[in-house]
């Protein structure tokens, strides 16, 4: 498994174990890893987008959980992640 894989993994288990706060934080670092080795808005850095807005939906927080959604969806193109046959 690579580092930024096993990063994300412990991002997981903190959300699994209903600590968010603690998520967020590894979520932070995951990213800036996948920032390093990763495109802009391809599909690794959007998924920690995507686990952001899970943590803060946790909390709470549904802003800034609709913030991170709506920056995942504005930094993907239609090649990113393609739409099937019947797709809108």
């Amino acid at each position: 498994m690579r580092k930024k894989d096993v990063s994300l993994e412990i991002c997981h288990i903190y959300l699994d174990l209903a600590r968010p706060n603690a998520a967020l934080d590894a979520y932070f670092k995951a990213l800036a890893i996948r920032q390093k080795i990763g495109v802009p808005g391809s599909p690794p850095i959007v998924d920690v987008y995507d686990s952001f807005a899970c943590s803060y939906s946790k909390l709470g927080d549904t802003t800034s959980a609709f913030d991170w959604l709506d920056k995942a969806l504005k930094s993907t193109s239609p090649t990113t992640f393609p739409r099937g046959p019947g797709r809108k």
